[in-house]
């Protein structure tokens, strides 16, 4: 009898995984699956094989193991970086970093520099194109580890939402590493080539996408605001924020980076979500039926 596989599902490269100084890191890939979940593969892992696609530019891994669903990994290579369609994502994400002041030109005077690539991916909505930075070709001694939310404080949260009838919710935030506080320090970066300019470097005034300290900074970030709206974190798990008003619970934000798990009152909204999305850009919020982190999350009125 032959065995069914089970359905492929496709995901889409988004960068590399683990730190990429390490060569035991080199077949890690952060994927972002079609309804927009991030998690990442490691490919020693999986019984796979690697071949071009018949698309010029498109790299794809296809697991072999019939125990588990397939997943297709596509990366975009440079060579079709002229496309039109992909030069438009690159307008795009070049607009966010100017929107939100990510960086100002400075004379080149020989300071030490780290420099960028562009991470290409295809989405069904498009082409999505971000600017990283090298971020290790610089050495940090400081902790760069940012908190994110547990699956168990997942369960505790929707437990806590059911107990109290509780519209659950989730945010994600749009480049959230680009709406950090400004960096406590100096960076210089070479700019891409299609936008470098003679004589010119860029010096960065927020985090960028690829830089060690750019998911701490965004933490800090966050963590400081949410304070300043009467939450607590929680000492068990420092990505659960929580807000008591007259010694009662009124609401919780469960954070994976720029995404956000929250349910509360009425109370805990106008004090705390609203002011969230007055001070970041949203790309997404999401009620009723969702999936946060890998789980199948609905919510039925009953």
């Amino acid at each position: 009898n032959s065995t069914k596989r089970k359905k492929r599902e496709s995901a889409t490269v988004v960068s590399k995984g683990g730190n990429v100084k390490s060569k035991k890191n080199k077949n890690i890939f952060n994927l972002e699956k079609p309804d927009e979940s991030k998690y990442h593969l490691h490919l020693e892992e999986y019984e796979v094989q690697k071949r071009v696609s018949e698309n010029p530019g498109l790299v794809m891994y296809i697991e072999d193991d019939h125990q588990s669903a397939g997943v297709f990994t596509v990366q975009i290579s440079k060579e079709r970086y002229d496309d039109p369609d992909i030069k438009e994502a690159m307008s795009v994400e070049m607009k966010s970093w100017k929107k939100y002041g990510v960086y100002r030109e400075v004379p080149d005077t020989g300071q030490k520099t780290i420099s960028t690539r562009w991470v290409v991916t295809k989405k069904p909505t498009g082409y999505k194109a971000r600017l990283v930075t090298r971020g290790f070709e610089e050495c940090l001694t400081e902790h760069v580890d940012s908190p994110t939310g547990d699956k168990c404080s997942t369960r505790i949260v929707l437990s806590l939402c059911k107990a109290n009838n509780w519209k659950v919710e989730t945010i994600d935030i749009k480049a959230a590493f680009l709406q950090s506080e400004e960096l406590d320090r100096i960076v210089h970066v070479r700019p891409p080539k299609e936008l470098k300019k003679a004589g010119v470097i860029w010096l960065l005034e927020r985090p960028a996408y690829g830089l060690n300290d750019s998911p701490r900074n965004w933490y800090n970030s966050l963590k400081e605001f949410l304070l300043s709206l009467g939450c607590s974190v929680s000492k068990y798990d420092k990505g659960l924020f929580y807000k008591r008003s007259k010694g009662k619970l009124i609401g919780i934000l469960l954070l994976h980076v720029d995404d956000f798990l929250v349910c509360g009152n009425s109370e805990f909204r106008d004090s705390v979500l609203k002011k969230i999305t007055q001070k970041y850009e949203v790309s997404k919020y999401t009620t009723g039926s969702f999936k946060y982190i890998g789980v199948n999350i609905s919510q039925c009125k009953d």
